[in-house]
């Protein structure tokens, strides 16, 4: 019976988990990638660069918000098992409140070895792979190398 308690708790927190992480990660994605417009626009980098740059992107966002979605999850499942008075159904099955903080401790250990796989080995992966995409790109457009409104004049 405990496994059953155990595996609704898990499975409640990872979903609200994965809801966070997506939801944020693509609000934040899409405002960087429209910052990132200056890479076509201004830059004159073709729109294939411009899409491979803002997809290496992602894993860095996703570091970032991957702690603060941890917290949320653990705080809003808590709260919503205090609210509909699921908490005492733990107790009353003989969960101890020590093996229950023990629960979230290992439950945080296996998003921390998360957050150090993908901060340590990911990230820095695609990053260089994102700036190799501008260092290798070549320029595409007239317009970024003739400004407009700038005439530089040789002879004075």
């Amino acid at each position: 019976m405990k496994k059953t308690i155990y595996y609704n708790l898990y499975s409640n927190i990872f979903t609200f988990f994965l809801l966070i992480v997506f939801s944020v990660t693509s609000i934040i994605w899409v405002m960087q990638a429209v910052s990132f417009l200056d890479l076509v626009i201004d830059d004159g980098h073709s729109f294939q660069i411009y899409f491979n740059y803002t997809l290496l992107n992602l894993p860095k966002i996703i570091s970032k918000i991957v702690p603060f979605a941890v917290l949320v999850a653990f705080i809003y499942i808590l709260i919503k098992f205090e609210n509909k008075n699921e908490l005492i159904i733990f107790w009353s099955f003989g969960i101890s409140k020590k093996d229950f903080a023990f629960f979230f401790i290992k439950f945080s250990l296996i998003f921390l070895i998360l957050q150090i796989i993908l901060v340590s080995i990911l990230v820095p992966k695609s990053q260089d792979s994102a700036r190799s995409f501008i260092r290798n790109s070549n320029i595409d457009s007239f317009n970024s190398i003739i400004k407009q409104k700038k005439f530089i004049d040789t002879l004075k």
